[in-house]
């Protein structure tokens, strides 16, 4: 009923939306988690949020106004927001946006450097839903 939600997911267990302003291809401020029928929903605060992507248990998102610095999971089983991967100044490597992906219980992120190396893809298992 919220005319501010987009983009909305499900595993079966867990369904998920972006809250939005105004317009549906902005970047969001809200990610909703609730059971599959939607009861229950638990809104996290994430201004510049998008580009998510829901797995067995692990949701992934972006962050327009962290940069393409950090890779940070949401775990729908233990609610809690994971670190998973941080470049900090200096490194040459930094995630490119819109290749972080959760696919089941598969993790895959893309690296990217400025200079000519090739970009690296790297996945990862992640831990199964309980």
């Amino acid at each position: 009923t919220d005319d501010n939600a987009t983009e909305p997911q499900s595993n079966g267990r867990t369904l998920v939306w972006r809250s939005v302003d105004n317009n549906v291809t902005n970047w969001g401020h809200d990610l909703v988690i609730a059971a599959a029928d939607g009861q229950r929903p638990v809104s996290l605060s994430l201004p510049g949020v998008g580009l998510e992507s829901l797995g067995n248990r692990f949701l992934a998102y972006w962050r327009a106004n962290v940069g393409w610095t950090n890779l940070t999971l949401y775990d729908t089983t233990t609610g809690t927001i994971d670190l998973v991967e941080q470049h900090g100044p200096g490194d040459p490597w930094q995630l490119q946006q819109g290749w972080t992906l959760a696919a089941g219980d598969l993790l895959v992120i893309r690296r990217a450097t400025e200079s000519a190396a090739p970009p690296q893809v790297c996945w990862a298992s992640l831990p199964h839903a309980s």
